[in-house]
């Protein structure tokens, strides 16, 4: 059997730490601001995917964000800011 070389994974484990930071920042705002909450599913409803992603942006995250949604929940993808590592994702799906 070949030697065991974890050095990737426990990378990928430390850098997900910011991507739990941004998700607390992520809920934080969404949680504590019905206007801004009004407004992003007002531009997710009119297909605006720009304007939902400038919106959730001011939430203050520093990662990578994708954004997708329907009429029953939104999907937000935090991805390393670094592309090239593209060492870890966290998917946090809201329903509204």
């Amino acid at each position: 059997m070949p030697e065991i070389d974890s050095s990737q994974f426990v990378h990928s484990a430390s850098q997900t730490d910011g991507l739990l930071t941004d998700a607390k920042k992520l809920t934080t705002y969404l949680s504590t601001s019905k206007e801004q909450t009004k407004k992003i599913m007002a531009a997710a409803q009119a297909s605006n995917s720009v304007l939902v992603k400038k919106l959730l942006l001011a939430s203050g995250i520093t990662n990578e964000l994708e954004t997708e949604f329907n009429p029953d929940s939104v999907r937000l993808i935090l991805s390393y800011k670094n592309p090239d590592l593209n060492c870890c994702k966290l998917i946090l799906v809201l329903r509204w």
